[in-house]
């Protein structure tokens, strides 16, 4: 992931000459999770099995708005209306030994599942996309959510950590997790960071751990800690909009890479 100051990246392009691919490294360290992603995936994808891309915001945010743009190239291509994409700010789990915060945890998915249910379709199937999995109750939270209102899905995720398995339902209840196909770009040792991970100059959204909002907030929102979140809060537009190139670009170099035009 990369180490540049994340209000300078754009100022650092210039200095790096034309032939600097994107304005943000986390990009280019991404491609490899992409394209083993996508060796595993075409055939669902040329199958046509989603008709929702479900961010998992925020640092999964620009790995759905990428993988997103590749699915939605590929069934336009076939005459199939594309899948709509929608954001969730997941994150929040409940203590495996109970705590003052389950109720929160809880609320907090039971107002996914309430947004989701009002514009899923019959026989809807969705995929989740998140950067990482690291010990799965979150993301376990999250399939059920989408589960109760009678949704199937799929999840793809940039990695996982390699020490997942230890993270069993002995400990941890995974039910949900363990009876949905898990797509991994690779796997990182648990804590090792992954392109994107809190990365809010690059997603253009922040999530709040002390708010019941199930969306994220837009980190111009964040002003008072924009030093933390991503340099000055009048450099906010740019790294979004720097980053919004970015994500295209991958798309494209990805449809061009699996889904190559027919002589």
């Amino acid at each position: 992931m990369s180490e540049t100051p994340r209000s300078e990246n754009l100022m650092a392009d210039s200095a790096n000459g034309p032939d600097r691919e994107y304005h943000f490294e986390d990009f280019k360290d991404s491609e490899k999770y992409f394209a083993e992603l996508l060796e595993q995936m075409l055939p669902v994808i040329k199958n046509h099995e989603y008709s929702t891309v479900v961010g998992d915001d925020s640092s999964g945010r620009i790995p759905a708005l990428i993988l997103g743009k590749f699915i939605s190239e590929s069934y336009r291509r076939d005459g199939v209306t594309p899948p709509k994409t929608i954001f969730y700010a997941a994150g929040h789990v409940k203590s495996p030994r109970g705590s003052r915060d389950d109720y929160f945890s809880q609320k907090v998915y039971d107002d996914i599942s309430a947004d989701f249910l009002k514009n899923k379709k019959t026989g809807e199937k969705a995929l989740i996309v998140t950067e990482y999995i690291h010990k799965g109750r979150s993301m376990n939270a999250f399939i059920g959510a989408l589960k109760k209102t009678g949704v199937d899905c799929d999840v793809a995720t940039l990695a996982m950590a390699t020490a997942l398995d230890q993270y069993s339902t002995a400990h941890y209840d995974l039910t949900n997790l363990v009876n949905t196909k898990v797509y991994s770009g690779g796997t990182l040792e648990p804590f090792e960071a992954t392109p994107f991970h809190n990365e809010a100059n690059i997603s253009g959204v922040k999530k709040e751990f002390d708010s019941r909002d199930i969306h994220a907030v837009p980190i111009s929102k964040h002003s008072s800690r924009q030093n933390k979140y991503g340099g000055l809060a009048v450099d906010a537009q740019n790294d979004i909009n720097a980053s919004r190139e970015d994500a295209n670009h991958l798309a494209q170099k990805l449809i061009e890479k699996y889904l190559p035009v027919q002589d």
